[in-house]
């Protein structure tokens, strides 16, 4: 299990890329902190995306709310709007709550005057459920545990042994399948939590039908491996089902050229997935491993992860003064500096091959221990908003 907690920070500190991502709050009218001489008959919500509507307020002094039911006008749907007729003198609160196409939930108030100034916000105030950032980081933190151990060890077994069948399959791979199957589904149902909406509204969105494919690619993984035999078919359906999920729910799905932003972020969750597999599989089972096919393949997988990481970095941080002046720049600065050091170790791994399995196995549990450094600020940092 020590083994299992190193892997699982290996792959937190390359995959937020893929994480949930966000549908930006571009303003409002009328604007947060004015003071209007007239009173509004529509009060109007911009977004960057797509945004589905889950709460939007107009409360007055009392807390009462003096809107109508919110609509998308004219069917933009990154438009949100509700009417306010006949708002008295005062100062109104506007919260809001919507949903992503991905499931991503964003939330926020402001306040505006009518003939006086705007009255102090409220400590909170957004509509969300309470606790709800660290029930996503939870979940997010054993998805993407179940995913890197699940498809890991399977990657590691074809491609570091010259005959794969003869790995056996441990307990671990086949518990992390039902991990990735049953976590996907309580994604859902939180899911509905978070947003009021029922099981049957959160299944007609994206992040709904992305996640149900992840549980039924959950379960097929676990009979693929299920009685100690790779049933090789069925598991790499599972495996090509589970990534492209995860790459086309996240940030790789949104924003400018979707489909190079699904593509590089896929092949970013390969590279690490086959990154952490190889490393994970040359602990486990050292004594079968080609050492030399291990550290290259280990390498080409950081080639192709540093690789696809900068195309998503340019695609996400613009511009990219973003990296120095955003939390989630910041986020990306102190990865690629863990990344430099993981990388000096891997070339470290890479030149003790000569020496045999168990000088690389020490080096390899030394790479691994670097990238669990991070994992604790991946799982709640999942929630970061790319300043693009």
């Amino acid at each position: 299990m020590i083994v299992a907690a190193f892997v699982l920070g290996g792959l937190c500190v390359f995959v937020p890329l893929a994480a949930s991502a966000h549908t930006k709050f571009l303003g409002s009218t009328p604007a947060s902190g004015v003071e209007l001489q007239r009173a509004p008959a529509i009060v109007t919500l911009r977004f960057q995306e797509d945004a589905q509507i889950d709460v939007l307020r107009v409360s007055d002094a009392h807390g009462v709310n003096r809107a109508s039911a919110p609509y998308h006008p004219g069917g933009d749907t990154r438009l949100i709007e509700v009417k306010t007729p006949a708002l008295a003198r005062g100062s109104y609160i506007v919260t809001w709550q919507v949903t992503a196409d991905d499931g991503h939930v964003g939330e926020g108030h402001f306040a505006f005057g009518v003939g006086v100034p705007p009255g102090a916000l409220p400590a909170g105030g957004a509509p969300g459920i309470a606790g709800s950032g660290v029930m996503i980081a939870v979940l997010r933190f054993a998805m993407l545990a179940g995913i890197v151990i699940a498809t890991g060890l399977a990657f590691g077994a074809l491609l570091t042994v010259r005959a794969p069948n003869i790995v056996p399959v441990s307990m671990l791979e086949f518990a992390a399948w039902i991990v990735v199957a049953f976590v996907a589904f309580a994604d859902i149902r939180v899911q509905g939590f978070i947003t009021g909406g029922s099981l049957v509204a959160v299944l007609n969105t994206r992040y709904g039908v992305l996640h149900l494919t992840q549980t039924i690619a959950g379960f097929l993984g676990a009979i693929a491996v299920s009685g100690g035999k790779r049933r090789w078919k069925l598991l790499f359906t599972a495996i090509i089902a589970l990534l492209f999920c995860e790459s086309f729910g996240g940030h790789g799905g949104t924003g400018v050229l979707p489909v190079v932003g699904v593509t590089f972020d896929l092949a970013h969750l390969l590279a690490a997935a086959v990154w952490i597999g190889v490393l994970l599989t040359t602990l486990m089972v050292s004594e079968i491993v080609d050492v030399r096919r291990a550290s290259n393949v280990a390498t080409y997988a950081v080639i192709l992860l540093f690789v696809s990481a900068v195309v998503q970095v340019l695609r996400n941080v613009n511009p990219p003064s973003g990296l120095l002046t955003t939390a989630y720049g910041w986020e990306v600065c102190g990865k690629i500096a863990l990344f430099a050091v993981a990388g000096a170790i891997a070339l470290q791994s890479r030149r003790r091959v000569n020496d045999g399995v168990i000088a690389v196995a020490m080096s390899v549990r030394y790479e691994m221990l670097i990238l669990t450094a991070v994992l604790a600020v991946t799982a709640v940092l999942v929630e970061g908003q790319p300043p693009r």
